[in-house]
């Protein structure tokens, strides 16, 4: 964990894979500072979770607090974290142009023949 997992989350957070900081959508980060606190945590390492607390609070990239943009909706509450390229709801992959899921209104899944 510590030898090929970590130096590779680390870096991503400092250099972006060679991009500006804003590049990446924010779950980006925000997967590399997980990895960072799981490995902290299992290898019982306070300063990698640190590393990754400290950057969710003054990092660069989009998946740090001050720099992620929140959707609200109206109907809804609360959306997706969007990074710095925000898209109107309508155009995120799996929902119609009403908005609502493709799975909203379809048939449920059909079960294999031969199975209760």
């Amino acid at each position: 964990m510590t030898g090929v997992f970590y130096p590779l989350n680390s870096d991503f957070l400092v250099r972006h894979n060679g991009t500006c900081d804003t590049h990446y959508w924010a779950n980006w980060d925000l997967c590399n500072m997980a990895s960072i606190m799981a490995i902290g945590i299992l290898c019982d390492d306070k300063a990698k979770f640190d590393e990754a607390v400290d950057y969710f609070h003054h990092g660069v990239g989009t998946g740090a607090l001050k720099n992620a943009i929140l959707f609200v909706y109206d109907d809804e509450g609360l959306g997706p974290v969007a990074g710095d390229r925000p898209r109107p709801r309508t155009q995120h992959r799996g929902h119609r142009p009403d908005g609502r899921h493709l799975r909203d209104g379809l048939e449920p899944a059909r079960r294999p023949v031969g199975t209760p």
